[in-house]
C-alpha cells in the first residue's frame, strides 16, 4: 500500500543578529586648585557690618584646572567666625555669596550659588583652558565693643569629579 504523506510547510521567521562593543574610558587627571586672592574685608568699624560681594575686587578667588568639560562638585568649608586669638567676630555667607565660571571675570558667564550648600559645574572645554574660576564674598559683623586686632579664618574650597 502506497501512502501519501502530506507535508505542511512550516514558515520560519527570518532572524539576524549583530553585536557591538560596550566601551568606556575612565577619565584621569588631577584637579589643581590654586588660591588667587584672600577674602579681604579690610579695616572694619565696631558695630558696623561690612560686606564684600563676590564681584568685588576684595572677594576671595580661586582658579582650578581639570579634565576638559568634566563636571565637578564645588563645595566650601566655611568659618562661622574670624578669630584674633581668643576673640572672635561673626562672619556670614548669603545664598548669593559665591560664583563659579569659565573665565576670570565674576560678571561673565557665571553660576551664582550658596557657598554653604555648594553646586556642580563643568570645567571649560580645552579650547577655553579647562579652567574653573570661583569667587566668594561674605559679611563680617563686628560688635560695638569689638576688640581691635587682626582677625582671620580659613575658607576651604573642595572640588571633586562627579562622574557626570
Amino acid at each position: 500500500m502506497l501512502g501519501l504523506t502530506l507535508a505542511t510547510a512550516n514558515t520560519l521567521a527570518a532572524q539576524n543578529a549583530a553585536t557591538i562593543q560596550a566601551v568606556a574610558t575612565v577619565a584621569s587627571g588631577p584637579i589643581t586648585v590654586t588660591p588667587l586672592r584672600d577674602l579681604q574685608f579690610g579695616q572694619v568699624m565696631p558695630g558696623t557690618p561690612s560686606t564684600v560681594l563676590p564681584t568685588a575686587p576684595a572677594a576671595g578667588q580661586y582658579v582650578a584646572l581639570g579634565i576638559p568639560s568634566a563636571q565637578a562638585s564645588v563645595n566650601f568649608t566655611l568659618p562661622s567666625t574670624l578669630d584674633a586669638g581668643p576673640v572672635t567676630m561673626p562672619i556670614a555667607f548669603s545664598p548669593t555669596s559665591a560664583r563659579v565660571g569659565w573665565f576670570n571675570n565674576p560678571n561673565f558667564f557665571v553660576q551664582v550659588f550658596d557657598p554653604s550648600v555648594g553646586t556642580a559645574f563643568r570645567f571649560s572645554p580645552a579650547f577655553f583652558g579647562s579652567a574653573m574660576y570661583v569667587w566668594i564674598g561674605g559679611q563680617v559683623s563686628p560688635a560695638v565693643s569689638q576688640v581691635a586686632g587682626f582677625y582671620s579664618g580659613t575658607v576651604v574650597l573642595t572640588l571633586a569629579y562627579t562622574g557626570s
